[in-house]
């Protein structure tokens, strides 16, 4: 290593030294020592859990592994975000999943917003939505074809038509369970 601290193997005007002294990649052009880490808050998920829960039944869709209605709760990502300190003049957050995924996410609604993709917004409450079933959707009636799974128990009693009333409204969660059991951690 010796031999190469006093290189610019990127070209970017920092020697490799300088670039790996500041946690940088000395062979990334686009990463130096003038960049400025972005200010981020880490919380356990004992922290999470110690901070008010908030509910609410909806349907989740899903690409690969079928639909499924769900209770989840968990920390509304508005009140993190303003524990968190969150910057006055932010526009928006990135979310990323374990597997690299990541998705940005409009602060505050807005015609704007609309996209290719749909990106829901962080701060303020979603419109109520309608409860569907179906017998055809419905994987444990129809084995072969079903595509829904209708196991929660926030299904019982609801009629297909009615609209899903959650108090306070729906809103965007960082969520710790489902249906009372944690979620599956990442790694």
């Amino acid at each position: 290593m010796k031999t190469i601290e006093a290189l610019d193997s990127d070209g970017d005007g920092f020697t490799n030294i300088v670039e790996i002294n500041a946690d940088r990649f000395p062979g990334d052009v686009s990463d130096d020592p003038n960049k400025v880490i972005a200010p981020f808050r880490i919380y356990t998920k004992a922290q999470l859990k110690a901070m008010p829960q908030y509910s609410q039944f909806m349907l989740m869709n899903t690409t690969k592994s079928g639909d499924y209605y769900a209770e989840y709760s968990g920390v509304v990502m508005q009140d993190l975000l303003k524990k968190a300190s969150i910057k006055t003049n932010a526009t928006k957050i990135t979310v990323y999943s374990p597997d690299g995924f990541f998705l940005g996410h409009p602060l505050e609604d807005s015609p704007s917003n609309i996209s290719s993709s749909y990106a829901p917004f962080v701060n303020g409450t979603y419109p109520s939505a309608t409860y569907y079933y179906d017998s055809d959707a419905d994987k444990a009636v129809n084995v072969k074809n079903g595509w829904c799974d209708y196991s929660s128990p926030g299904n019982v009693g609801r009629k297909n038509g009615e609209q899903i009333t959650n108090t306070n409204g729906l809103k965007f969660l960082l969520a710790l369970q489902a249906d009372g059991k944690d979620l599956v951690p990442g790694y």
